[in-house]
């Protein structure tokens, strides 16, 4: 009888934590799609380089804009200094949203527009909607722009050791 009680309590301490895992993968997933006003860029020029970019996707046959929204970089990254934002654009998942993906020239050349104009961004992401596809371009040395590499979650323990505070410098990351 004490072994029933004890396998119980288990299953209820796993029930538990897997509530809170998926609420807590759910809250990161809904973050991800609520805008970010306080980081929005109010010079004219960086707002004229984001409508650009967006009338350039829209222009590709089969391709639609879902939405574009400011967002901080991400944790694991460590932007260059004064380039703390990110400017993402979501793609519906449409026939054409593949040639978005495997033209690197097409989103450099849009992130560059956006960054040599929005002081503030160092990095321009561009991802389907439910983020399977996410490909990021991000501000180097010498205002070049660059792919950036995500972080491997798989060695986020490795990513610990390796840098202080798992925080990486994208420009040692090598997959340019």
């Amino acid at each position: 009888m004490q072994e029933r009680t004890k396998l119980s309590i288990c299953i209820s301490i796993l029930r538990w934590l897997i509530f809170v895992y998926f609420g807590a993968v759910g809250l990161w997933r809904l973050q991800r799609f609520l805008p970010l006003t306080e980081s929005s860029s109010t010079d004219p020029s960086c707002r004229q380089a984001i409508l650009q970019g967006e009338e350039q996707i829209n222009q590709l046959p089969q391709v639609k804009l879902q939405k574009g929204y400011w967002d901080k970089v991400g944790f694991m990254y460590d932007p260059p200094a004064g380039r703390p934002q990110k400017y993402q654009y979501i793609l519906e998942k449409t026939s054409g949203i593949r040639n978005v993906f495997s033209s690197p020239q097409f989103m450099s050349k849009i992130s560059q527009n956006i960054m040599d104009n929005c002081s503030d961004v160092s990095m321009v992401g561009f991802s389907d909607a439910r983020f399977v596809a996410d490909i990021n371009y991000g501000f180097f040395a010498q205002n070049a722009v660059k792919k950036v590499c995500r972080p491997d979650p798989l060695f986020f323990v490795s990513i610990h050791i390796t840098y202080p505070f798992g925080v990486r410098n994208w420009s040692h990351d090598g997959c340019n």
